[in-house]
């Protein structure tokens, strides 16, 4: 969906914009980049898509239909204007071809792992306490939050020890999670039992696109409490999430930036609420 659609897309307009006259390449590009954002526009217009995830996949979609615009300038370069025709049939039908190979692959992503660590002026016991369980969040004012990213509000615990329940109430749903590792004031951690949506589309229409359910997978976090000589506690946690989007590379830039963000909310939300005792 995004790298054979948006070549396909991009040699598709070339390919019309050439259909009768040759046409220059500076002109082709621009017909290719154009169409990626007429397609974008439409694609919010008639709620197929929200705003955030064609934010992100303009950066790669612009590069990629700007390819396929410079192979449809080459091919109408060469004097092929009768091959046109097919060439349109075949783009039409590979984007959906690819999409189909996509869902019958078995593959399993990779597990990606994200570190975050911060300084508390408070000893390991406070800091445990805000950790396992917290109280309301301010709502945050960055962009990403403000657009919809689901963004941590509070969390409670049920018992303690391993195999005690915690579930963390994000702005999009409720994440349930398995205690799996349990040394009181030094390390805690857990899987994920079930998760909500990682965000809600910023869109006029109540939408829920597909990629927006089971392509982004968080496993499990944990979290180590190290108390200083100087009597400040150092927490360093790690989250560690699949992401089933391709290409991989460039959508683990957004994934890691949001989940090291959202780190960071608790975080200074823990460290606020221990150095205030």
């Amino acid at each position: 969906m995004f790298v054979a659609l948006p070549f396909c897309l991009g040699m598709a307009s070339v390919l019309i914009h050439t259909w009768h006259h040759a046409q220059t390449l500076a002109s082709c590009l621009l017909v290719s980049v154009l169409s990626v954002l007429v397609v974008g526009v439409l694609l919010f217009a008639f709620a197929v898509e929200g705003f955030v995830c064609i934010l992100m996949a303009v950066p790669i979609a612009t590069p990629l239909a700007m390819l396929g615009g410079l192979f449809g300038f080459l091919l109408q370069r060469g004097g092929a204007m009768a091959p046109q025709g097919s060439m349109m049939i075949l783009l039409a039908i590979l984007p959906g071809t690819v999409t189909g190979v996509e869902k019958v692959q078995t593959l399993k992503p990779p597990v990606n792992t994200i570190e975050t660590t911060i300084r508390i002026h408070a000893p390991a016991e406070k800091v445990w306490r805000n950790l396992i369980a917290f109280d309301d969040l301010s709502r945050s004012g960055e962009w990403l939050f403000r657009l919809g990213v689901s963004q941590p509000i509070r969390a409670a615990i049920d018992g303690n020890g391993v195999g005690a329940l915690r579930t963390c109430l994000f702005s999009t749903g409720t994440f349930v999670e398995r205690v799996e590792g349990w040394e009181e004031n030094r390390y805690f951690a857990f899987s994920v039992v079930s998760s909500a949506p990682p965000m809600q589309e910023f869109s006029p229409y109540d939408i829920h696109p597909p990629h927006l359910d089971g392509y982004f997978l968080p496993e499990s976090a944990e979290f180590h409490l190290i108390s200083n000589s100087d009597g400040t506690t150092t927490l360093a946690g790690k989250s560690r999430y699949r992401n089933a989007m391709w290409p991989g590379p460039y959508w683990r830039l957004w994934s890691d930036m949001i989940i090291h963000r959202i780190h960071l909310r608790v975080f200074d939300h823990i460290k606020r609420l221990s150095e205030l005792g």
